[in-house]
């Protein structure tokens, strides 16, 4: 059985682990970091988004939640911002796919959607934002 707090440690434990995020020198966070500390790129944070439960006997519930993975980074040319949000999209797909369990937290976990966005800061750097849902099942 597990609860929100364990799935986040988990998924940021296995981020931490991973030798091609790692070569990338991403700062990860628990929760979204204080806008004050956006000042070294790239960085990431996992939050719990919460979801339905499901009643199935008296003591146990069933949740299917959301995990929002995001990852920020910035650069000043325009195509390097997108090759390095996809690229950084394919690597955590790898990374959470190779345990699905999310080190024996849940039941069984999937990424269920993938969202890019792109802002232009006033040093003309773009800002290119992916925000990975991981969709997680598990018993408490």
């Amino acid at each position: 059985m597990s609860n929100p707090s364990d799935i986040v440690e988990n998924i940021l434990t296995m981020l931490k682990a991973d030798a091609n995020l790692k070569a990338l020198k991403t700062r990860w966070h628990k929760g979204e970091p204080l806008p004050a500390t956006w000042n070294k790129f790239p960085f990431g944070w996992v939050e719990w988004s919460g979801g339905p439960a499901t009643p199935r006997t008296v003591t146990l519930n069933e949740f299917r939640e959301e995990v929002h993975i995001v990852v920020v980074c910035m650069h000043v040319a325009h195509e390097r911002a997108e090759d390095s949000i996809m690229d950084y999209a394919a690597l955590i797909k790898d990374v959470l796919s190779a345990d699905y369990t999310l080190l024996g937290a849940v039941a069984r976990s999937w990424c269920s959607a993938r969202v890019k966005d792109k802002f232009f800061t006033s040093t003309d750097h773009n800002l290119t934002v992916m925000r990975l849902t991981l969709t997680v099942e598990y018993l408490e």
